[in-house]
């Protein structure tokens, strides 16, 4: 009777997912704060769930997950967007191509690349 009455102050989802030993209780459990912290819970995480669904679906991790793991996210947001336009390999090649006609019976591959990387930055 003691676990009937545990039973109906604890809240009916919780109860059913405690029985059936899918108890997930995310709200109980801390937030890492270090890098390390969080690379080992995303370890952790990885072996739970299967290997390669993390790998093949990231976004959708991220997006479940990126509360649990605010320092991981922000460096997938970084590395996992793609850009939607190619002005920046664009402007890259134009620029090379400018001054590579301009200069290319004077200048060496090597200077050829540090008159690009100048150009590009002024």
């Amino acid at each position: 009777q003691g676990s009937t009455s545990s039973r109906k102050s604890e809240d009916p989802m919780r109860w059913f997912l405690r029985l059936t030993g899918q108890e997930n209780s995310s709200e109980s459990k801390q937030k890492p704060t270090s890098i390390a912290g969080e690379i080992a819970l995303y370890s952790s995480m990885a072996q739970k769930k299967n290997a390669i669904a993390l790998k093949s679906e990231p976004l959708s991790f991220w997006s479940k997950h990126g509360d649990e793991l605010p320092l991981l996210k922000e460096l997938a947001s970084k590395y996992l967007t793609t850009l939607g336009t190619s002005v920046p390999s664009e402007s890259a090649f134009s620029v090379a191509g400018f001054v590579g006609r301009k200069e290319s019976a004077r200048l060496t591959a090597k200077n050829l690349s540090y008159l690009v990387f100048l150009k590009d930055k002024i």
